[in-house]
């Protein structure tokens, strides 16, 4: 079995070289984030250690890489991703037939909703893969004008105005609307972003898309199997998992969602999600 480790940089390994003055300044003087970020590098960098560790004394074939350098689909059975729930939306993105195992390197810090287990219980787990469950999530492909991105869509898609403050202008099929952009998640996503703006909690196993506009008085969730976009922005922006990958939808052009292929992941979420609502 052949595996591949993807993890995160912490935030105090990222702001140490920060080209932003103001940041050198809080950490030269030691400003009030500077102690978690440290903090949080310490216990990240020990759960690093204790994978590679834990790998290494079970004899697995593996490589590592750091998730800002991920560039194509990844060639592995297993992909071990150490962080939070952010590094595995953006692993899941390399991802076609692979399964995926987190690791939550910092439970304090991250919510870890995607994550199997913390590091201290990573190599009983790795010992003991064959009879842990595994998810099927549904993902969302997304087309462009004819052509498809090639991130397949784990938790969310947003369509908006370039500029937040700006008025968001999109059809579906001849229905117009004015708002502050559209949302459409996975059932994997229904409890992140849309949960948080009135969205409704939808079971894992669910195939179909929850959408909603954002930004309307009494806007309520509907549900679809596959939805055609059209922009009516000069600038419009199409947001992909988050703030880090986003794609440029101007006037005229036409996003098609439908189903991609199901990300497999370790564990049994939809147990986790029920655990999450009722601690609401």
């Amino acid at each position: 079995m052949k595996f591949q480790v993807v993890y995160k940089k912490s935030e105090w390994e990222l702001r140490q070289n920060s080209s932003d003055e103001h940041i050198r300044k809080l950490i030269k003087e030691n400003g009030p984030a500077v102690g978690r970020w440290k903090k949080s590098h310490e216990t990240q960098s020990r759960s690093l250690d204790l994978v590679i560790k834990a790998l290494d004394e079970l004899g697995a074939n593996y490589d590592s890489y750091y998730r800002a350098h991920l560039d194509g689909e990844i060639d592995a059975d297993v992909v071990i991703a150490v962080g939070g729930d952010g590094t595995v939306l953006e692993t899941s993105h390399y991802v076609k037939d692979a399964k995926i195992l987190g690791v939550n390197s910092d439970p304090e810090m991250s919510v870890g909703y995607f994550s199997l287990t913390h590091a201290g219980g990573f190599k009983n787990n790795l010992e003991n893969i064959e009879d842990i469950p595994v998810t099927h999530l549904q993902r969302m492909q997304v087309a462009k004008d004819g052509w498809t991105i090639p991130e397949l869509v784990l938790n969310d898609v947003f369509l908006a105005d370039k500029e937040p403050a700006a008025t968001s202008r999109y059809k579906m099929g001849e229905k117009r609307f004015k708002d502050s952009g559209h949302l459409i998640c996975t059932a994997a996503g229904s409890t992140a972003w849309m949960y948080q703006v009135g969205g409704n909690p939808m079971h894992i196993s669910n195939t179909k898309f929850q959408h909603r506009a954002l930004g309307l008085r009494n806007a309520k969730s509907e549900y679809a199997d596959n939805l055609a976009i059209t922009s009516l922005m000069r600038e419009g922006m199409m947001h992909i998992d988050g703030p880090h990958i986003k794609y440029k939808f101007p006037m005229g052009t036409v996003v098609e969602i439908s189903a991609g292929k199901p990300l497999q992941l370790f564990g049994d979420l939809e147990a986790k999600r029920m655990d999450f609502l009722n601690n609401q």
